[in-house]
């Protein structure tokens, strides 16, 4: 649930104050039985709840904020604190907002300055804590089904995926694809996991009370490919149901998904939207170093939403396109070239689609520079996102070929042999000095490979160049830093 959880608090705006203030006051009742929530519309002094004292004014105060300027809100509530509750000696800060170590230097101002003991409890202090015990585990799961599960209703995760695409169905599709194919799939039958992940998209809105069956399911998958028969979509349905028999209930004649199914689901959507939220970020980080002007970067301000919706826009189109091309060609036998340089003409046909005008910025070359900073971004999770749109799109694009995908593949890796440069086997000697495998991108992609059959080599040259490279970097290890001279050896600076 934790995934859940952490976009449900993310997820909350600051017109959402008085939610996120019941849910804080009701998460900590377990820890100060006697908290009462003192909020009211003529103001609160300064605090939205405290702990009572019988004896005495209230030591400790409670303060829950939605606001994502938080330093002056914490400045803010000590100064009124200081006028209305001297003998305080607890500030508890209670926020959706992610904060951690960036509080460190206010914690000590205020102690210093009021001699107020400040306890920030951040978005992550409550993800920790979701399901540490009963109560906590239940006001988690209904502001879940609040922030997030609403979701799947609003079909909002949906529509803003795979923007290129027209249908519903086909946004769908493409949805459940990439969350199968950023996980780990190696060595998987590629055609088994694409007919499993479809079929669990048509039926995504199935439960207990809301069956389907098989004539229903094959109806809509074949919406999904409508260029394969209706008898081939049959048996790759059926087998797929009889794989799927943890996730999916026979009832009959009829199928629905599991509740556990459900709940998986919501958390898989969960990843992708806290995903597609970094790439969101990322994007308004490129529009604003595209530009260097103050006016201009106001406008880019006022448009945030409207660029990352033009941009998100291209680069589905742009992928679709890719997938498209290299399944048709791999199908017919013919060459296929990553044509790198069509963006630019792609960003120009798309200019009547684009959402935003910005006075003396060419739109183009505006989306076609976030692009490049996009797509050559060292940030593991843009790395991730891209990975899995890229693989849904080009499986998408096989499935409407043929049914077939695994046999496809085995046809394109099945055999042959590959010489590779140091350019290749350099990083992948890096990659050794890392810890999580996740971010051994080299290792893992020459792994697939040979996994699918593929055979790599090296020529002497290669073994006796990577070799002059090892020895440069411990000369240079042994170097000081004032005494080398030239570039650091790559593998010294990784």
């Amino acid at each position: 649930m934790n995934e859940r959880f952490e976009l449900a608090l993310e997820r909350i705006k600051e017109t959402d104050w008085y939610t996120f203030e019941s849910f804080s006051i009701n998460f900590l009742q377990e820890e100060f039985p006697d908290i009462r929530s003192k909020a009211t519309s003529s103001g609160d002094k300064g605090r939205d709840a405290e702990v009572i004292s019988l004896t005495s004014s209230p030591l400790i105060l409670i303060q829950c904020s939605t606001s994502k300027n938080w330093k002056k809100k914490i400045n803010d509530t000590v100064e009124k604190i200081k006028k209305s509750f001297k003998k305080c000696s607890h500030l508890i800060y209670c926020t959706n907002q992610k904060i951690g170590a960036l509080s460190d230097d206010l914690v000590k101002d205020v102690r210093n300055s009021s001699a107020i003991m400040l306890d920030i409890r951040d978005r992550s202090w409550f993800v920790m804590r979701a399901n540490s015990t009963d109560l906590k585990s239940m006001l988690s799961e209904e502001l879940c089904k609040k922030f997030v599960d609403v979701l799947l209703h609003e079909k909002n995760v949906i529509n803003l995926t795979g923007c290129a695409l027209d249908e519903e169905e086909l946004k769908a599709a493409h949805l459940f694809l990439s969350i199968i194919f950023s996980e780990n799939y190696d060595n998987k039958n590629l055609t088994k996991l694409s007919f499993e992940s479809i079929v669990r998209c048509v039926m995504r809105n199935t439960n207990e009370s809301n069956k389907m069956k098989i004539d229903g399911i094959v109806t809509e998958v074949k919406r999904i490919l409508p260029s394969h028969s209706e008898e081939k979509i049959k048996e790759y349905a059926k087998n797929a149901l009889l794989r799927l028999t943890g996730c999916i209930v026979k009832d009959g004649d009829e199928y629905y998904l599991t509740s556990e199914e459900i709940s998986k689901r919501s958390e898989q959507l969960a990843i992708v939207e806290k995903e597609k939220n970094r790439i969101c970020d990322a994007i308004i980080e490129f529009a604003d170093i595209c530009v260097s002007e103050e006016r201009i970067k106001k406008q880019i301000k006022q448009q945030e939403s409207k660029i990352v919706e033009s941009v998100f826009f291209v680069i589905d189109k742009y992928l679709l396109s890719r997938g498209e091309l290299f399944a048709s060609m791999v199908n017919s036998g013919s060459q296929y070239k990553l044509a790198y340089a069509e963006l630019k003409d792609l960003i120009r046909n798309s200019c009547s689609q684009l959402k935003f005008k910005i006075s003396d910025v060419d739109q183009v070359d505006f989306v076609y520079n976030i692009l490049i900073r996009l797509f050559s971004s060292p940030s593991l999770e843009i790395v991730k996102y891209f990975r899995s749109v890229v693989n849904s799109y080009t499986i998408m694009a096989f499935l409407r070929e043929t049914p077939d995908v695994q046999k496809t593949i085995k046809k394109l890796f099945g055999s042959g042999e590959i010489w590779l440069d140091t350019n290749i086997v350099l990083p992948m000697f890096a990659e050794t000095l890392l810890e999580n495998d996740e971010s051994k991108l080299y290792t893992k992609m020459i792994s697939s490979a040979q996994a699918a059959g593929l055979s790599f080599y090296v020529i002497p040259g290669v073994i006796e160049e990577i070799k002059g490279h090892l020895l440069r970097s411990l000369k240079c290890m042994r170097t000081s830093k004032n005494d080398w001279i030239g570039p650091i050896p790559f593998l010294y600076s990784y």
